[in-house]
């Protein structure tokens, strides 16, 4: 457990067997949580989750052009055999 000096603020990590290991990255997960804290919506933490959903917005809006495709191709397959 990893406790932030003149706060109530704790984190516990239990990601691997090893406690150096979990120490680490409950460390890490609390200096993300304070630099949101101060930083708001310019830490990294925040424009990386952003970048990440814009990312994914885009490959689902390719994955549903190419649907979209493929039956347009599907379509004229049928249209052309009869």
């Amino acid at each position: 457990m990893r406790r932030r000096v003149g706060d109530e603020a704790c984190f516990e990590c239990h990601q691997t067997r090893s406690v150096e290991q979990n120490r680490k990255k409950a460390r890490e997960i609390l200096q993300e949580k304070v630099d949101v804290f101060y930083k708001g919506d310019t830490s990294d933490v925040i424009k990386e989750k952003k970048e990440s959903e814009k990312r994914k917005q885009e490959k689902r809006k390719r994955a549903k052009e190419n649907l979209e495709r493929k039956r347009q191709l599907k379509e004229m397959q049928e249209l052309d055999k009869k």
